[in-house]
């Protein structure tokens, strides 16, 4: 019979392992803080590099915010002043050249007719959601001989096929015509008016 006796105590025996459970737990505590001291190292480096970019951008912003307030202001300065060259272009478009016009009519106006009032006016309107003028030239008058009714009519035809009006005059009408009343007027003398109605002119 074979006996065995262990003669070392359990507080004295040693594990084969190399590292043991307390060392490994002494390694941890050593390993584990220096790891997350890594971490937040670097998550500092990156929190500081991104606060010195948003830092150079702010400043950068700041600086160029006065450049950006002068550029707006640029801008609405130049839109008014487009928008008034506009309107004074449009207005220059849709003028009625009178001088051309008045000689026109001294071509036209048979010898036996007297003219004694001349009257334009204009007025406004909207075509196409856009501004437009309309010119009317009124004449007022005596015709004398027995001729006068056929010289007011020619005239009338005349405001309209004239190489002054052709391309200007929308209608003519004669919505005055007869014999003169006034004490002392010649038996032959008539009296008329005629209206002019020029076709509209778009602002462009």
């Amino acid at each position: 019979m074979n006996l065995r006796v262990d003669l070392i105590l359990d507080t004295e025996k040693r594990s084969g392992s190399l590292v043991t459970s307390k060392g490994a737990l002494r390694i941890l505590s050593v390993v584990v803080p220096v790891i997350l001291l890594g971490i937040l190292a670097g998550q500092f480096l990156i929190v500081s590099q991104l606060n010195q970019e948003l830092t150079g951008i702010k400043l950068t912003y700041d600086s160029a915010l006065p450049q950006q307030e002068k550029a707006k202001a640029l801008i609405a300065e130049f839109q008014t002043h487009r928008d008034l060259q506009a309107e004074f272009t449009g207005w220059s478009h849709s003028r009625m050249a009178w001088s051309e016009q008045l000689q026109g009519v001294m071509t036209v106006v048979p010898t036996n007719i007297h003219l004694q009032e001349l009257t334009s006016a204009q007025t406004l309107q909207l075509t196409n959601d856009k501004p437009a003028r309309l010119f009317t030239l009124t004449m007022r008058g005596t015709a004398v001989s027995s001729e006068a009714e056929q010289s007011v009519k020619s005239l009338e035809s005349r405001l309209i096929t004239a190489p002054a009006f052709t391309s200007l005059t929308a209608s003519v009408t004669v919505p005055v015509y007869g014999a003169n009343t006034e004490p002392g007027a010649n038996r032959d003398e008539r009296v008329f008016q005629i209206v002019c109605q020029y076709a509209q002119r778009v602002f462009q």
